[in-house]
């Protein structure tokens, strides 16, 4: 079955991949999506949602007040 999992690294920064993994949204689904995200450096698994989705993560009013706030926002929502 395919999943869109979720992810928050340890900068806080969220990202979402695309998951082959058993049926159902149960442990062994979630074991193996939080194993193969691990590959990809410290990310730990937030979410799963059935199906293959584009996941878009809200940065709020405030992400361009500044330079400096845009690269903040910038990094902490970028999506891959």
């Amino acid at each position: 079955m395919v999943y869109t999992a979720i992810f928050q690294d340890d900068g806080g920064r969220f990202t979402y991949d695309i998951y082959n993994a058993p049926h159902g949204c149960g442990p062994r689904a979630w074991a193996l999506i939080q194993e193969e995200g691990q590959k990809n450096g410290n990310r730990y698994l937030i979410a799963i949602v059935p199906g293959s989705h584009q996941v878009g993560f809200y940065c709020g009013p405030s992400a361009v007040r500044s330079e400096t706030r845009a690269e903040e926002m910038s990094r902490l929502c970028q999506q891959p």
